[in-house]
């Protein structure tokens, strides 16, 4: 039998480990002491007397003791890492120095387990094969005797279907006991993967046999679920959560049942329970990527009137779906251990959202079983409780386009995002004064992108490789001749070649990059060693170093002067974990894609577009073929551009060659640009081969080809070192120079075409103004000679650009209303009366909605005193005697009593409630009456969704985390606390309705601060400069900071294109009138550009006015520190200076000469 045979071979080994196990750490230390006790004598005498007497051998085998003991406590050490971890089942931490003798340790600690083990589980099988568990793929859910299950879920469980396993790489290493056992419950069984796989031939090319070890990627058949005599008893209503990278207990709990505090409800339901890597959940901080965790009934802890989203009966009719055949089926959740008891529970959740710490049990092997299968958890609810929609991840009936991305990695939609963003930033710009950008109606296929997305990896990944080539090129090494990367939730890795020298200067690589990091050590410095990793990197195994967080990487500016040193690296997939793997093309030197055309079009596009959007390509250039010839018109950054065919890319790469030989004859040129070819047209043979000559030639340059394989009748064939690589297909597959498996990246057509209509509406014209904003003044080029002379010089601020470089805010404009804000406002001293009834007046105000004061909300006190004159721009004021109001902290929720939004139009008449609830968005957002603590942020942030876009509930749960979408359940509670925060009005209706036509929205009473400040701006724009100031003054006291927080959400991205523009535009129109008139207030102008730029520092336009204010002020350094200013934030963002720009400086420096 094969299972004689097969244990009758382990066993042997299993004792000969233990064997030497004993021998080393028993019979090896009595063996030292022996020796010592009987050398130590003469071997003390013998170094006493080393130079004055014979060499009788007695102090060398003195030192060979002290060298056996040495090694001895070394293994000691080794041993005592490597038990615990692999009793745990995880890997054990790597020592510094001890390498071997952890290697040895822990091969001898896993030959004892496993065989051990699995004797453990062979002893314990007759009372387990009674009550095996059935695999979690089979549909029919198991019930107790003499139940019948229902008949769609018995015809699924009919259905065959074949199934596989893949062997993983965990410590201790798998056996068919042991998958047997995770699989079936029952490690006897074995003999049935055996059988159903005797003969089959690996994916590696050898032939199964049952009396050999299985290896790491082998895909095993799994045979039909085996009969057993009775089944366990009926499994709770239940869902599983896959566990994604970054995840923890907290957040799963929060997603899928709306409450983070019910966390120690899934710790209870998964505890001990094994998982597919072997591991399992002990503790609640500790959970790794990729296992499936049992989710209990989602029964929301909010309001149990709240009506529930409207939802299809299909939804709760039809059985969980069944994974596909390549998947691995998770572990049965019928027998749940009952574990220690639950933490209490805490009243405020920790700010990281990190599960609280409990109290750990005690580890178990990972083969062991606890018998529960009578126990069940507390908080499974009754058979008889009503059923509840379960909280997963509906199917999206909007965006089935764009369903998980399309296989889009994050680095290419962080590159999309990217260049979105760009292209946006250029629409803004680019308009003249009082237009709007085109508008965005592709907001799906935004929300993917921002789904996939991961900015804080991509820029630390940047920021690594950059403080890895200023560190060595400070030491005088070269860099490592890295093959790739790896982006984790936690940390990013650099891949290195296992069997070279890992500090090799890759090939066609200079060091010297021009800039004076390059200098020589100073005297007495030696360079890095060369057998450890550079800074900011940990040397983990060989072949890999890890980022060490605990070093501090360089800021964004410094490393913007430090070329990438790596530009080569691109994204292949994802590995079985979710961790992002990346290839360095200019090592690999040649990609080959294997599979039908679309497949390769599809990957060989996403290639190429994040070759040419990623922030360490800036200095490369990129050639396609076969790809078509919009990419580089939808580009702004100008690194890729097409070739007709593969002829022509050929012959680029040649005229490259001959031009780096003619230099080589001369004086040293720079290092080369790396040259990258994405081609996904058809190729012949023999233009297959004279394009390998060519790289042959030219292997001194970096560069790069990414190929179709084609079969033996193209490319495959004629790189014979090229790394091949498997598209259109979504299995894992293994790639030897990245060492690991992966799943491959695609682009499909359709979603491409949906991502490029987003690049296409951002370079659309903008639309023409529409009243009242055709008031706001243009952007002259020409700039305003003025007399300096006339003008006394106490008038001119000591520091004129004092403004822009102070926390001060707009003065004399206070903060928020408050509650003082109904009050009469104190009068100056010096003040004229006001005209009676005067537009902009208190009088005016008090008949205004909400009551509002222009003298209290937007300065008007200063703006009356010249009304009684000709229109005269305000009296400049000190800015010492300007008064310095409190701003609010950012984020604090503003009373409930703030002013009402004014309807459009000047009708004061309109009814508004003013103790209904404000939306505000002009900075974090925020819900007056909800706090910024707890939930509040995710309640303010739903209020503001319901405020712009009222919709369905899958529609809403999508928006509020694109990554991961909220569970039925949570959207539920988060409705019904939102609710209940909000209140009703004083007739007693609710400000968030009761909507049975399944569609949530606010009720037209709730305000937004939004439309405060567009009516106070439109208004301010109908007076003109003479009294609408104090309006525009008022609209943009209102900007609290960025719209919509730091990170405006994906929905929001037309609502925050507008609002930036709009702030734009008020500050823009009151430098101008500040500044103009024969009394010019030169430090509101300053205040008010300096209020914009806080808020958009990329706006040009406010750029321009602050060169003019200094112009004006004849203060020539401060129109200098404008404008490199200007060119700093240009740098970052990789744009150039608008002409107009350029003329007005050009201008002013051609008049001061």
């Amino acid at each position: 039998m094969p299972a004689t045979r097969s244990r009758a071979r382990r066993l042997p080994r299993a004792l000969a480990c233990l064997a030497a196990l004993a021998a080393v750490t028993a019979g090896l230390p009595w063996i030292l002491a022996q020796a010592t006790a009987s050398l130590w004598g003469p071997g003390t005498d013998a170094f006493s007397h080393l130079l004055t007497r014979t060499d009788t051998g007695a102090a060398f085998l003195l030192a060979l003791v002290a060298v056996g003991w040495t090694a001895w406590a070394m293994f000691v050490l080794s041993l005592l890492v490597e038990l615990p971890a692999q009793l745990r089942g995880r890997t054990a931490p790597r020592l510094p120095g001890l390498r071997l003798s952890q290697r040895a340790a822990g091969t001898l600690v896993s030959g004892i387990l496993v065989a051990f083990a699995s004797s453990t589980l062979a002893s314990a099988a007759p009372a387990l094969a009674s009550t095996p568990a059935a695999p979690a793929a089979v549909s029919a859910p198991a019930t107790a005797d003499g139940q019948t299950p229902a008949a769609p879920q018995t015809a699924a469980a009919e259905k065959k279907t074949e199934q596989t396993y893949t062997v993983r790489a965990v410590r201790p290493a798998e056996s068919l006991w042991s998958i047997a056992e995770l699989l079936y419950g029952d490690g006897a069984l074995y003999t049935k993967i055996a059988d159903a796989n005797e003969g089959r031939t690996m994916t590696d090319g050898t032939v199964f046999h049952a009396d050999a070890p299985i290896r790491p990627g082998w895909t095993l058949s799994l045979p039909d679920t085996p009969h057993v005599d009775a089944v366990p008893a009926p499994a709770p209503q239940t869902d599983t959560y896959t566990v994604s990278a970054g995840d923890s207990l907290w957040e799963v709990a929060e997603t899928q049942l709306g409450d983070g505090d019910r966390y120690t409800e899934i710790f209870a339901a998964n505890k001990n329970k094994p998982q597919a890597d072997g591991g399992t959940l002990t503790d609640p901080d500790d959970i790794h990527t990729g296992w499936k965790l049992t989710i209990p009934a989602a029964t929301p802890p909010g309001d149990t009137t709240t009506p529930p989203a409207p939802a299809k009966p299909a939804d709760t009719a039809k059985p969980a779906p069944v994974k596909p055949a390549q998947t691995v089926p998770a572990p049965t959740p019928s027998a749940k251990p009952t574990g220690s008891p639950a933490p209490a529970r805490t009243t405020t959740p920790a700010p990281a959202r990190t599960a609280p710490a409990v109290e750990k049990p005690a580890p178990a092997a990972p083969t062991t079983r606890p018998d529960t299968a009578t126990t069940t958890p507390s908080a499974v609810p009754s058979p008889a409780a009503e059923p509840v929609a379960p909280a997963v991840k509906d199917e999206d009936t909007d965006g089935a386009l764009l369903s998980e991305t399309a296989g889009i990695g994050m680095l290419a939609a962080g590159g999309f995002l990217a260049v979105l963003g760009t292209l946006r930033l250029l629409q803004r710009r680019r308009r003249k004064p009082g237009q709007l950008p085109a508008p965005v109606d592709n907001e799906a296929a935004e929300q993917a992108l921002h789904a996939t997305a991961e900015p804080g990896s991509l820029q630390l990944l940047d920021l690594a490789l950059r403080t890895l080539a200023h560190h060595a090129a400070q030491q005088g090494v070269p860099l490592p001749a890295a093959t790739g990367a790896r982006i984790t939730a936690r940390t990013v890795e650099l891949l290195l070649p296992a069997d070279t020298d890992p500090l090799a200067l890759p090939p066609a690589q200079e060091q010297n990059d021009g800039s004076d990091d390059d200098e020589l050590l100073p005297p007495g410095e030696e360079p890095a060693a060369r057998d450890e990793a550079l800074a900011p990197f940990l040397s983990e195994d060989p072949g890999r170093w890890a980022l060490d967080r605990t070093q501090d990487l360089l800021d964004p500016d410094t490393t913007a002067d430090i070329p990438a040193p790596y530009p080569g690296l691109v994204t292949l997939g994802t590995d079985p974990d979710g961790n992002h793997l990346l290839i360095n093309l200019n090592t690999s030197r040649v990609l080959l894609l294997d599979g039908s055309p679309t497949a390769v079009r599809d990957t060989a596009r996403v290639l190429a577009l994040e070759a040419a959007t990623s922030t360490w390509s800036d200095h490369a250039e990129i050639i396609t073929v076969g790809l078509g010839d919009e990419l580089p018109h939808l580009l702004p950054q100008n690194r890729l551009r097409t070739a007709p065919h593969l002829a022509a890319a050929r012959a680029d790469l040649a005229e490259l060659l001959l031009e780096q030989r003619q230099e080589a004859d001369g004086d040293a040129a720079p290092p080369r640009m790396p040259w990258t070819l994405v081609c996904a047209a058809a190729i012949e043979e023999d233009e297959a081969r004279l394009l390998a000559d060519t790289l042959t030639a030219a292997r001194e340059l970096p560069v790069a080809l990414v190929l179709p394989a084609q079969g033996t009748a193209g490319a495959f064939g004629a790189f014979d070192d090229a790394v091949q690589l498997a598209v259109g297909t979504t299995n894992p597959q293994h790639v030897e120079t990245l060492g690991a498996d992966l799943i491959v990246q695609s682009l499909p057509e359709a979603d491409y075409q949906a991502f490029a209509d987003l690049l296409r509406q951002a370079e659309q014209p903008a639309q023409p103004a529409e009243e009242p904003w055709t008031h706001v003044p243009p952007a002259p080029i020409e700039v305003t000679i003025t007399a300096h002379g006339d003008t006394d010089p106490a008038d001119v601020p000591l520091t004129p650009f004092a403004a822009f470089t102070t926390t001060r805010p707009l003065a004399p404009v206070p903060p928020l209303p408050t509650e003082q804000d109904d009050e009469e406002p104190e009068q100056a001293d010096d003040q004229e009366p006001k005209p009676e009834a005067a537009e902009g007046s208190t009088e005016a105000a008090a008949a205004r909605p909400g009551g509002e004061d222009p003298a209290a909300a937007g300065g008007g006190e200063e703006e009356n005193k010249q009304d009684g004159e000709d229109g005269a721009a305000p009296q400049k004021t000190s800015s010492a005697a300007a008064p310095e109001p409190a701003a609010p902290p950012a984020g604090a929720a503003a009373p409930t009593d703030s002013p009402a939004p004014i309807p459009a139009g000047d009708a004061p008449d309109t009814a508004v409630d003013l103790h209904a609830p404000e939306v505000q968005i002009l900075g974090p957002v925020a819900v007056t009456g909800i706090q910024a603590s707890g939930h509040g942020p995710k309640l303010a942030q739903l209020a503001a969704y319901l405020y712009f876009k009222p919709g369905q509930p899958d529609t809403v749960r999508e928006a509020m985390d694109p990554r991961k979408p909220w569970g039925t359940a949570t959207l539920q509670t988060r409705i019904s606390q939102l609710r209940n925060s909000l209140g009703a009005d004083a007739d007693g209706a609710l400000y968030l309705p009761r909507d049975r036509t399944g569609i949530y929205r606010l009720s037209p009473k709730v305000r937004c601060d939004w439309h405060r400040f567009t009516h106070l701006a439109e208004r301010g724009l109908k007076k003109g400069p003479s009294t609408g100031i104090a309006d525009l003054e008022a609209a943009l006291a209102l900007v609290r900071g960025v719209p919509f927080g730091g990170t405006p959400p994906a929905w929001a991205a037309v609502h925050h294109q507008e609002i930036l523009v709009r702030i734009t535009d008020t500050a823009h129109t009151l430098a101008t009138w500040h500044r103009a008139g024969p009394r010019p207030d030169l430090d509101a102008a300053r205040r008010a550009v300096r209020h914009g730029l806080s808020i958009d520092d990329s706006a040009e336009l406010l750029y321009q006015d602050w060169m003019r204010i200094e112009d004006q002020a004849g203060n020539r350094e401060a129109v200098h520190t404008a404008y490199t200013t200007l060119l700093t934030i240009n740098r970052r963002l990789d744009v150039s200076t608008e002409p107009e720009t350029e003329a007005i400086y050009e201008q002013i420096v051609r008049r001061t000469a």
